[in-house]
C-alpha cells in the first residue's frame, strides 16, 4: 500500500490552486538542496526495456531517498495544479 505526499501553501491540498507554488519558487529551492536533481521526465520501464515517458519543468528527485535505485526506484516530486505531489517517501 502506498502514500502520497502534497507540499502546499493551501489548508487542503484540494486547494492549491488558490495558494500555488510557482515554478519558478520551486526550481529556486531545487537549485539550492543538493539532494535534490531536477529532471523533468521520468521513464518507466518493462524488462530493461522504455515502456513510458511522463515529461514535466517541475519534476525532480530526490537523490538521498533511501530506496533510490536509478534504474528503478526513485522518490519523484513533482510540482503540478500549484503543489509538489510525491509518492511514498521517507520521513
Amino acid at each position: 500500500m502506498g502514500y502520497d505526499v502534497h507540499i502546499t501553501r493551501a489548508d487542503d491540498w484540494v486547494d492549491a490552486e488558490s495558494k500555488p507554488i510557482s515554478l519558478d519558487q520551486w526550481l529556486a529551492y531545487i537549485r539550492s538542496d543538493p539532494e535534490m536533481r531536477l529532471d523533468g521526465c521520468a521513464i518507466a520501464k518493462i524488462d530493461g526495456q522504455p515502456a513510458l515517458a511522463y515529461e514535466n519543468d517541475g519534476l525532480a528527485v530526490w537523490i538521498s531517498y533511501s530506496q533510490h535505485n536509478p534504474n528503478g526506484n526513485m522518490a519523484w516530486f513533482d510540482l503540478r495544479r500549484g503543489r509538489i505531489v510525491v509518492k511514498n517517501p521517507d520521513e
